[in-house]
């Protein structure tokens, strides 16, 4: 279901979006009303059945939210909410937190937060089992703008011991946060303790250090990533400075083609961003943008006789887009492709609302097809999609 970019004038989608609101604001005021019950069950005063009330009132907004009560640093409650995997129900939990009351004792978060390496060594001992607390770790750059860690862990019996690799990735997950371990981290993997000093280990892991310097170590990688970005937006720094590569790829003939099955022929002006993005792994477009820029693109349809012809079509849509976006700085185009059946465009937009309008404007006055939309590469946005005309049907979706 669409939550950012739904069509209020669709009856449907509107009621259930409305819907989705109403059971957002039910559930906060039966968490409100529960608090003297939580702090008693929390202080050991009470005992009643916590997962089977989060079942019925939290899973009332989505069955596939998942939640976790603790203490921050200053001792308040804190409740996460977060549909973990599910990464496009972002926007939905995003909305659903900016609801949540003000209450005293308590803060809300829409991922697990970061913890000192003394509390993750308890963690992994309550929930995996195995004391980690002599286990050193390591940090390096890896594919996709992403950083890949190695644990080198006590009782691990080599790289396919499936207990150390999931004590691996609770530590991971609690020292640097889940939203860090989402957006950033690539592999996770593990080896014994006596490989960490091997010197092939080190060359292919780096150096190890205690786990609890991890945090800072992923921090200066990821600040090693985004001082290589350009320090201007796209939009900014003008179409005639990017430089492009051209791609070319075999697509299969099918009934329908989601996502852009179709390409063909592609030309991209950031080609880490375009391989990530085609590359089935998890995209982020801060991880390849230091200025807020969101990565998108267009998928067109059209009458073209013959593949030169879309091409051709499709530079003066890219020549008539830019003129309305970099006039006023909110986006520009990045490249492209020709499709079987789909033109394609991709965009790098700083202000996607005040895109939206441009592109809408400028893609009907072109007279592009019917069937034709604006989506994103991010997995949050993968369920978002605005059509050019106001009764394109949905983009076709991969079953």
């Amino acid at each position: 279901m669409r939550w950012l970019y739904y069509d209020p004038d669709d009856p449907t989608e509107a009621a259930a979006h409305e819907d989705t609101l109403r059971r957002i604001d039910r559930w906060w005021e039966t968490f409100a009303g529960k608090r003297r019950d939580l702090d008693a069950l929390f202080a050991g005063e009470a005992r009643w059945d916590l997962p089977e009330w989060m079942h019925q009132t939290l899973h009332v907004v989505d069955k596939r939210l998942m939640w976790e009560f603790g203490r921050d640093a200053r001792g308040q409650h804190q409740l996460v909410i977060t549909p973990e995997g599910h990464h496009a129900l972002r926007p939905m939990v995003r909305s659903l937190l900016d609801a949540a009351p003000e209450l005293d004792g308590w803060t809300f978060h829409g991922h697990r937060q970061a913890e000192p390496w003394g509390e993750v060594v308890k963690a992994i001992e309550a929930r995996v089992g195995g004391d980690v607390s002599q286990g050193r770790a390591s940090a390096r750059l890896g594919e996709d703008h992403r950083i890949d860690l190695a644990f080198h862990l006590p009782d691990c019996q080599g790289a396919d011991d499936d207990r150390a690799r999931h004590q691996a990735f609770v530590a991971a997950e609690c020292l640097l946060g889940e939203e860090t371990l989402d957006k950033w981290i690539g592999t996770i993997e593990v080896a014994p303790m006596d490989a960490a000093d091997q010197p092939r280990g080190r060359r292919k892991h780096g150096a190890t250090l205690p786990p609890g310097s991890l945090p800072g170590r992923v921090d200066a990688l990821r600040n090693a990533v985004l001082d290589q970005l350009p320090a201007e937006p796209a939009c900014v720094r003008g179409t005639a400075e990017l430089q492009h590569a051209l791609l070319e790829l075999d697509p299969q003939p099918r009934e329908t083609y989601p996502e852009r099955f179709d390409l063909q022929t592609a030309v991209t002006s950031n080609l880490d961003m375009w391989r990530c993005a085609h590359s089935g792994r998890p995209f982020h477009s801060e991880r390849f943008s230091r200025c807020g820029e969101t990565f998108a693109y267009l998928k067109l349809s059209g009458r073209w006789d013959s593949p030169s012809q879309q091409f051709n079509a499709r530079q003066r849509l890219h020549d008539l887009l830019d003129d309305g976006l970099m006039k006023r700085q909110v986006g520009c185009t990045i490249g492209g492709g020709t499709g079987l059946r789909y033109a394609y465009i991709d965009l790098a937009l700083l202000d996607v609302r005040a895109a939206i309008g441009v592109i809408r404007r400028s893609l009907r006055t072109a007279g592009v097809g019917p069937r034709s939309w604006l989506l994103f590469f991010d997995g949050e946005l993968a369920d978002e999609w605005l059509g050019i005309h106001e009764d394109a049907p949905p983009p076709p979706c991969a079953l």
